[in-house]
């Protein structure tokens, strides 16, 4: 049975995040990710629209858009040489694929833009993707596919 559908996406993220906290390999996460399922999975019902978002520590930005939401971490624990070479490790998913890293580009924001802190357990959507933030990271997909991620100062997950 379809993991995602029997428990819902916040649940099989957190899964996968566990899995990596726990010392799994990056590529078992991602495999655990593909167990996951796919398919449509929409934002909480109480879910903000907010376009611009950051969390309580504001480490982790992320911007969404009509087309993607983006992601960007300030710091974090895991190895550039595993993912980005560059300081600054962004992540996406967009509409037609899975997510993907965004090596040395940024989603802080720019001039004008304004940001607010989600809270932990707090949600956001915006055209056809949401975020949710916990204490274990950020969480974006896609609400059409179910493609998205979760990124955290000790890791990412990629589902």
């Amino acid at each position: 049975s379809d993991l995602r559908a029997s428990c819902g996406q916040d649940y099989t993220s957190d899964v996968a995040q566990t899995a990596v906290g726990a010392g799994a390999s990056q590529p078992l996460a991602e495999v655990l990710g593909s167990y996951t399922g796919g398919g449509a999975s929409p934002a909480p019902a109480s879910a903000y629209s907010y376009q611009y978002i950051d969390t309580p520590s504001k480490n982790i930005s992320c911007e969404l858009h009509d087309s993607y939401v983006a992601c960007s971490i300030l710091e974090r624990s895991y190895s550039a040489a595993t993912d980005c070479s560059s300081r600054l490790f962004s992540i996406s998913v967009d509409s037609s694929a899975s997510s993907r890293l965004r090596c040395g580009e940024e989603f802080l924001g720019a001039h004008g833009m304004t940001f607010h802190e989600l809270g932990y357990g707090e949600s956001t959507t915006y055209s056809t993707f949401a975020c949710t933030e916990r204490e274990t990271g950020m969480t974006c997909w896609n609400t059409q596919t179910g493609h998205g991620f979760t990124i955290s100062p000790g890791s990412y997950t990629q589902f």
